[in-house]
Formats: C-alpha cells, structure tokens, sequence
C-alpha cells in the first residue's frame, strides 16, 4: 500500500505502486487515478467522479496528464487521450526495454 495515499483515501481506491496524476484543466483540478486495467477521473475539489477510462488488456502501471492531455502505459504500450478521444497507441518497447513505471506529460502545443 502506498504510504503517501494511506491516511486518507479520497477516492476509495489504494494506488499501490502506481501514483495518480493532478493536473488544471480550465483552472478546475483535475485528478487521474488508475485503477487496475483501467483510469478514472474525477474534479480535484469536489472529488466527484468526472468519467472512465478505457479497459486496457494489463494492468495500467503508470499514469500522467498536462492540460487536457492524458497517457497510460499499461503492459507494452503508452496509449494517449485527448479528453475521451484516444489519439494513438504505441509500444513503449522501442523507447525502454524495461516496463514503463512512471510517465510525464507536457503540453506543448
């Protein structure tokens, strides 16, 4: 269990290894939780449930998100969103040979 989010669960779920990602999105707070082959969002004030993610075939093992922005890696690939558009799927293999445990995100555009 991860020590940082132990004493207090906001959103009812323990991410373990796997740390979610806080980011503004229309100077509203916005908190992106994975939660096992899947993400979830919710408003970073009010903690209410803003949407699901995507099933994904493994387990996500890193999360991150910039603006309206968002990328999971889950078993080999990264996959990037866009709101709840995905926008494109690629294997991470090319990048790390080894699993991806942590993600950044920059909007750059």
């Amino acid at each position: 269990m991860s020590t940082c989010f132990a004493p207090f669960r906001p959103v009812g779920f323990v991410c373990d290894a796997v740390s979610c990602s806080l980011t503004l999105l229309y100077n509203e707070p916005v908190l992106m939780v994975p939660a096992g082959r899947t993400f979830q969002l919710f408003k970073g004030d009010s903690l209410s449930m803003i949407r699901g993610g995507p099933s994904f075939e493994n387990t996500v093992s890193a999360v991150a998100q910039e603006g309206k922005l968002r990328f999971v890696a889950e078993g080999p690939n990264v996959h990037a969103f866009s709101h709840h558009k995905a926008l494109w799927s690629k294997p991470h293999a090319e990048l790390s040979k080894a699993t991806a445990t942590g993600l950044h995100a920059c909007d750059d555009f």
